[in-house]
């Protein structure tokens, strides 16, 4: 009788009721991308993070840095300038200043330079930012005038004196940036920037 009931014991009772619980494996350590909230026993093959950077990916679910930095997420920056797109205000045109003389929200690098007026010297540049070369028209020119062309660190790379009334300066005399253009006649000195993508 004694054999009868141990037998239908074991037939009935799985192992985990008489020696406890079934293994479940996985990893254990909650701070890796791969830990197994439902394992009670080790099976060491935690897997971490630093692990999917060396593979180039920014977290455990294999994503990877947008063009913004964000981690998985879909943000552009057209222009290369590293300005997301969503805050650039010239997504098209590099202008990493995000300089807007005006205060408009649009950027200077994408708004045209049109006639421009400072104590009786009128010019108009025009493309702006530069395809092969920009042109700098003056409406009604009286006398001379001196064109200086600075990097934004205040080095001087571009400078010429005319009385013509329309000036071209290329694009492959200047490297990708944004240039400050000073315009002096007289006593009259009148500044504007130059885009070059």
């Amino acid at each position: 009788m004694i054999i009868l009931i141990l037998i239908t014991t074991l037939f009935f009772t799985s192992c985990s009721d008489i020696f406890g619980e079934d293994p479940i494996y996985g990893c254990l350590d909650q701070t890796a991308c791969n830990y197994n909230s439902n394992a009670n026993t080790s099976d060491k093959t935690c897997i971490y993070l630093e692990f999917f950077q060396g593979l180039g990916y920014c977290d455990c679910y294999e994503n990877i840095l947008d063009e913004c930095g964000q981690c998985g997420g879909n943000g552009r920056d057209s222009d290369d300038d590293d300005i997301c797109d969503m805050v650039d205000n010239c997504p098209n045109f590099w202008n990493p200043g995000q300089i807007d003389t005006d205060g408009d929200g649009l950027g200077d690098a994408c708004e045209e330079s049109s006639l421009i007026s400072y104590g009786g010297l009128h010019y108009t540049i025009y493309p702006n930012p530069f395809s092969d070369y920009t042109v700098i028209n003056f409406n009604n020119l009286q006398s001379s005038v001196k064109l200086e062309i600075f990097k934004l660190s205040g080095q001087l790379v571009y400078k010429n004196v005319t009385k013509e009334d329309a000036i071209i300066i290329y694009k492959s005399n200047l490297s990708r940036g944004l240039y400050i253009l000073e315009i002096t006649q007289n006593t009259l000195l009148t500044r504007d920037v130059l885009v070059i993508n």
